[in-house]
């Protein structure tokens, strides 16, 4: 995982990882989601791995589009 050093300072967001077909994002509060191209959509997980990548965004874009995760975990 890396860290996500949110440039705003406003985001919910500790870490993620990226792979070729999904994101993992991990919570401040621990929550992990992972989403992929079947759950959520090739474009939104593209978008969601340049928010990620861009170190901000990640977190709005979440609570905007409500992307559908495949798995859930502490």
């Amino acid at each position: 995982m890396q860290k996500y050093n949110d440039i705003d300072n406003d985001s919910n967001i500790d870490e993620f990882e990226i792979n070729d077909d999904y994101i993992v994002v991990k919570f401040l509060d621990g929550k992990t989601y992972k989403y992929t191209y079947l759950s959520a959509g090739s474009l939104k997980v593209e978008e969601m791995k340049k928010f990620a990548l861009s170190h901000d965004g990640l977190n709005s874009f979440i609570n905007k589009q409500r992307p559908k995760y495949e798995s859930k975990w502490n």
